[in-house]
């Protein structure tokens, strides 16, 4: 079981959400480094296809979950709610 799991949502950032996936993998790796299991996990909401393009090119995010309810609270709680069913 993953000790700790950084959710990023996104939506249609394009080139802007890079920043957000760098420091996600930044943490990530901080916790690794500490004996701290880590998963990141986005949730691209309502996303366009450059913003789905950027996620899908980073190795490090290891859940890639697509959803249509253009809401960003409800996206957020989608990515918890998968965390306690699956445990991952």
């Amino acid at each position: 079981m993953t000790d700790i799991c950084i959710i990023i949502n996104g939506h249609r950032e394009g080139a802007m959400a890079i920043p957000s996936i760098r420091s996600a993998i930044s943490a990530a790796n901080h916790a690794r480094k500490n004996g701290i299991s880590c998963e990141i996990m986005a949730i691209l909401d309502s996303s366009d296809p450059e913003t789905e393009a950027i996620f899908n090119s980073w190795r490090d995010i290891t859940h890639i979950h697509k959803i249509n309810v253009s809401d960003l609270a409800s996206a957020r709680n989608f990515g918890i709610q998968h965390i306690i069913v699956t445990g991952k």
